[in-house]
């Protein structure tokens, strides 16, 4: 009944934390009025960021260790994981397909802006984000290729992702649009909280490695 209980608070907390508060945040926020379609692809890049940052929790923190099985958490990290992803890779096109639907610069024009010019620290923190983003889908998809023990990949992994998620979140808040004073914070607390996790698993003489099939 106890651990019930817990896993229940765990999961509200989880919730809260990385959908809840970004929801609460966006819908107080002060923007300006966009189209349905551009303001709903906005929001899906923002609930795929805090998903991500919500990876470094699931997977590291004791909590989440003690409540549930290894098998079920690498489970629902593997799920969010692959999901959020796409997510991104499709990034740089919800940039663009509201082109054709507007008048002014073409779709193709827009495209090939995007990925040309790059005028703000915030686009090359970007780019950097992007292609560590297709290092961690690539490495975490042939992990049992790479000729590594599950320990010395998953140190790789974590090196991988501490990278992401800074590189991530200064692109998010330089460029984001949502990203007011208060958005920005959360942001940047849950970014900070999260590696700090992950590095204190790390540098635990306690922590054990499972192997993951």
């Amino acid at each position: 009944m106890m651990e019930t209980t817990l896993k229940q608070q765990t999961l509200f907390m989880g919730l809260l934390s990385f959908i809840g508060v970004p929801l609460l945040l966006w819908a107080v926020g002060e923007y300006p009025v966009r189209s349905i379609l551009k303001e709903s692809l906005s929001v899906l890049t923002l609930f795929a960021f805090f998903m991500m940052t919500a990876q470094f929790f699931l997977s590291h923190a004791n909590s989440m260790m003690r409540l549930y099985h290894f098998k079920e958490v690498l489970k629902w990290h593997k799920i969010i994981g692959y999901t959020f992803i796409l997510v991104f890779i499709f990034h740089p096109l919800f940039i663009v397909v509201p082109r054709f639907f507007e008048s002014g610069l073409l779709p193709m024009d827009a495209f090939l802006k995007l990925i040309t010019t790059f005028e703000t620290t915030g686009q090359i923190m970007g780019l950097v984000a992007y292609i560590l983003m297709f290092v961690l889908g690539a490495t975490s998809i042939f992990r049992n290729k790479m000729g590594m023990s599950y320990k010395k990949w998953k140190l790789l992994h974590g090196i991988f992702s501490l990278l992401f998620i800074g590189f991530a979140t200064y692109h998010a808040i330089d460029m984001g649009r949502h990203a007011e004073k208060a958005m920005a914070i959360w942001m940047i607390l849950l970014a900070v909280t999260g590696s700090i996790l992950l590095l204190k698993t790390y540098l635990s003489p306690k922590e054990t490695h499972h192997e993951a099939r």
